[in-house]
């Protein structure tokens, strides 16, 4: 898998190469003869780099998950051998607990140590909760037991689930952040005018391009006149940066968690009880999928001549905190349980 990865990544950078030099090769060609003609191998040159620049971070990260799986099996051949290294250093139960220091549950060389396969915080509180608070209702004893059973044969979906989680990288506090942070809507532009606006700005915009084109208008009195709809974005920019700084800093954990959530939900063939399980994830993929998409434009305005067209001509900035807002609107309360779930999860698998 990791050298047939790595194939596929060196193809991309010689190809990458390729089309920086079709580019480089029409600019010269097309200074030195003037021939329209170039403006093609200019043209296809910059779609192939950006194209090939994709591909190859692409492969990136598969390489990245490769080698994440490689890791994963070899520590689980190592435990075979009696060299078995925990995950995670085990938790610590209260001095007066009925029998977790007796029995060695948890703490150094415990059961702890030895099942644990839970990377997120959550499935590792669940794991902790289950062996210091033995449940006792029945039906929820044979549900776990049923789901244990099957997960126990699915070997590669637990490689593969355990890689990505290895991939995520998630501090102490940050599911409870992100859960906040989920249902904080900011109600930045929320006025029933700004809706009114998104509608009138881009005719605003082609409005005066057209007077200016027709020389109903001068260049300089129309360039003032599309630039009026920059003032209310000009005016809470402080703000709405903001929100993009903290979408920017939590989508790091949501793409680890993204990663886990897919491979969680490519197992196959599974009974209706895991089913049942899986579904509340298949929303959280296509929901984290369009707030990636939000991050995605936010992103743009970083080139700040992409930011000051964008705005001018449909009020990109508004349009995008409103999509921000109305995301969290509707995922906000689910984001915490997407998490738990995906701990259940992996508490199950151990």
């Amino acid at each position: 898998m990791i050298s047939h990865t790595k194939g596929h990544l060196n193809r991309w950078v010689g190809f990458r190469l390729l089309t920086f030099l079709i580019f480089g090769g029409g600019i010269f060609a097309l200074i030195k003869t003037g021939m329209g003609l170039f403006w093609l191998a200019v043209g296809g040159g910059i779609a192939g780099f950006l194209w090939s620049v994709k591909q190859h971070k692409k492969y990136q990260e598969s390489l990245r998950f490769a080698r994440a799986c490689e890791a994963n099996v070899n520590r689980e051949l190592a435990g075979l051998q009696s060299d078995w290294h925990p995950i995670i250093s085990s938790p610590q139960a209260k001095a007066t607990h009925a029998y977790a220091h007796d029995l060695d549950i948890i703490g150094p060389a415990s059961l702890y140590d030895q099942i644990n396969r839970c990377r997120t915080l959550s499935g590792q509180d669940q794991l902790v909760n289950a062996l210091l608070n033995v449940p006792h209702e029945e039906s929820f004893i044979s549900t776990n037991q049923e789901l244990a059973r099957e997960v126990s044969l699915m070997h590669e979906w637990r490689i593969r689930t355990g890689a990505a989680g290895d991939l995520l990288i998630e501090g102490e506090h940050d599911a409870e952040r992100v859960g906040h942070w989920a249902t904080a809507v900011s109600g930045l532009f929320s006025s029933p005018l700004y809706s009114l606006g998104l509608i009138l700005v881009p005719l605003w915009f082609v409005a005066n391009s057209l007077l200016v084109y027709f020389d109903v208008l001068s260049l300089t009195l129309g360039g003032i006149l599309m630039l009026l709809p920059l003032i209310p974005v000009g005016i809470n920019i402080k703000k709405s940066t903001q929100l993009n700084t903290d979408l920017g800093y939590h989508h790091g954990l949501f793409s680890g968690y993204l990663l886990l959530i897919k491979e969680i939900l490519a197992a196959e063939k599974v009974s209706d009880t895991l089913r049942k399980e899986l579904q509340p994830l298949e929303e959280a993929v296509h929901e984290l999928h369009k707030l990636g998409k939000v991050l995605d434009r936010f992103d743009q305005r970083n080139n700040l001549l992409v930011a000051f067209i964008t705005n001018a001509m449909y009020w990109s900035e508004i349009r995008n905190v409103r999509a921000l807002d109305a995301w969290k609107r509707k995922n906000g309360l689910k984001v915490s349980m997407w998490l738990n779930q995906v701990g259940r999860l992996e508490f199950i698998s151990c």
